[in-house]
């Protein structure tokens, strides 16, 4: 009889019931999925920005549960020469088994602090003499507000 130190889901299994082998000789694989470590690779322009502690987001797209925390365990103090990123540790949790090992996904870095503003439609901002406006209704009338443009992205839904 065979027990193993540890609760787990039986991934592999190398010998049958029955069989006999030698001390040592692996009999299973047992893997533990409730804790993940996800390594990715950090751009080099976005290294400084984070730090072990962080936390950060990671995206699966299966089944429109998606979006997972993690924190960040660990980051590479010397860099990939050809790459220039930076292997990175994150430790997410997974009590309900739906990120499985092997899965592909990404991660949403966000960069400095967050300013607090609104984001709109590039297009709908006009630009006339050095300034920049928005048109808006304001009590029932179209009233012009200069605006300030800070972070210019993309965004994804």
């Amino acid at each position: 009889s065979i027990r193993s130190p540890l609760d787990g889901y039986l991934e592999r299994r190398y010998v049958d019931v029955g069989e006999y082998v030698d001390v040592g000789t692996p009999v299973a694989d047992i893997v533990q999925i409730d804790k993940l470590k996800v390594y990715v690779e950090v751009p080099e322009r976005d290294a400084s920005y984070i730090r072990p502690g962080d936390q950060i987001l990671l995206r699966f797209g299966f089944d429109g549960e998606g979006n997972f925390p993690g924190i960040i365990d660990n980051v590479d103090r010397v860099g990939d020469a050809i790459t220039r990123t930076y292997r990175t540790r994150i430790i997410v949790d997974n009590k309900d088994g739906l990120i499985r090992p092997g899965m592909i996904g990404s991660t949403i870095l966000v960069r400095g602090k967050p300013r607090e503003g609104i984001s709109i439609a590039l297009d709908s901002v006009i630009a006339r003499k050095g300034t920049r406006f928005v048109v808006v209704v304001d009590g029932g009338k179209a009233v012009i507000r200069e605006v300030d443009l800070g972070e210019i992205g993309r965004a994804h839904v």
